[in-house]
């Protein structure tokens, strides 16, 4: 994770594609509640948001924020 850290340019970018894919899955199987349980995931965000140089609201706007739209507006959603 340090060589994709400190070798980017547009550390945006990062923040997009994890967001996107974080997205896909709330979308695709509801996994917003996984996210809250699934306790490595939480600081392997958080390293990664630290190390682009961003927050922790960042971290949590990445994985949970992402997952819980994705969810709301996925196929899958039955409400």
């Amino acid at each position: 994770m340090g060589k994709v850290v400190g070798s980017t340019a547009e550390p945006r970018v990062i923040v997009a594609l994890v967001s996107l894919a974080f997205a896909i899955l709330g979308a695709l199987e509801n996994m917003h509640e996984e996210i809250i349980a699934l306790i490595p995931v939480v600081p392997v965000v958080l390293v990664l948001s630290r190390g682009l140089g961003f927050g922790a609201a960042t971290a949590l706007a990445m994985s949970i924020g992402a997952a819980v739209v994705g969810a709301a507006f996925g196929p899958t959603n039955p409400f």
